[in-house]
């Protein structure tokens, strides 16, 4: 019995990584149309969090990607190699670490709300607000 027990359990968790295999492979196609649909490639907007740094990777051009998590617009800077931390372009030294209406004086970006220290991550509380951040941290 408690073999049966432990069979189904093994095929629930088989099964449901099938599922997240496929959602994985879905997720990335979304990612690749919305990249193809892209006019300026240096940055990429996608309507949803999908699974996008490995489509990135191979396309060079990209630098940041941005997203909607939650109620707020994420910008990540794309990885260099895939295999690595390195960013293809960081956000500029003196946005790491500020928040709220500190970086929103430094960048003029009203809505900014957070960069990290690390400078790979920028949070706005709207789109208009990401596009803004990841605009000027192409120009920097």
């Amino acid at each position: 019995a408690m073999f049966l027990k432990a069979v189904a359990v093994a095929k629930a968790v088989f099964n449901r990584e099938i599922t997240k295999a496929k959602d994985n492979d879905e997720g990335r196609r979304l990612a690749e149309k919305v990249y193809e649909a892209t006019i300026d490639k240096r940055f990429v907007v996608f309507p949803e969090s999908y699974p996008w740094s490995e489509v990135l990777a191979v396309h060079h051009e990209t630098i940041y990607a941005l997203y909607p998590q939650g109620t707020r617009w994420h910008v990540k800077a794309v990885r260099s190699d895939r295999h690595s931390f390195k960013v293809r372009k960081e956000f500029p030294a003196s946005w790491a670490g500020k928040r709220d209406a500190e970086l929103g004086k430094i960048t003029g970006v009203k809505d900014a709300s957070f960069c990290h220290n690390k400078l790979f991550l920028v949070v706005a509380e709207s789109k208009e607000g990401a596009l803004a951040l990841a605009k000027l941290a192409l120009e920097a």
